[in-house]
């Protein structure tokens, strides 16, 4: 049985449910960069949790609010920092939400939140995995 949330995420952004949660080419490149610093990758993964954290508690409040702009730009916060970090789904569902947004048809307020913390979670959870 497909899971809620990515039938969600195809029904509403057109998202592919078979779209890789990280983008391997990023990790591989991010943990290249650790080979001099081991610690490096951690902070990496440490700084997405801790500032995106807050994003998500705003972009709940900013959804209940129905503010497209201000969620708009908490949305785009998530979707560069987990672009960087690798995590490609989360900033792929990100990047589909402030598209909707900037073109007038953005109407996915209720389920929005839940979406982009389900992303986000499984995002962290295999991230750690490589980091394991």
């Amino acid at each position: 049985m497909p899971d809620p949330f990515i039938s969600q995420e195809t029904d509403l952004f057109s998202l592919e449910p078979g779209l890789e949660i990280l983008d391997q080419e990023q990790i591989d490149m991010l943990l290249e960069a650790c080979e001099s610093d081991p610690a490096f990758m951690r902070e990496v993964v440490d700084t997405f949790r801790s500032e995106s954290e807050p994003k998500l508690k705003e972009i709940e409040a900013q959804a209940a609010a129905r503010d497209a702009i201000e969620l708009r730009r908490a949305i785009h916060f998530v979707a560069g920092s987990a672009a960087n970090t690798g995590l490609l789904r989360l900033s792929e569902l990100c990047r589909r939400i402030e598209t909707q947004i900037d073109e007038g048809v953005f109407t996915a307020y209720g389920p929005v939140p839940a979406l982009v913390r389900f992303e986000h979670d499984r995002a962290l959870i295999e991230v750690e995995k490589k980091l394991a």
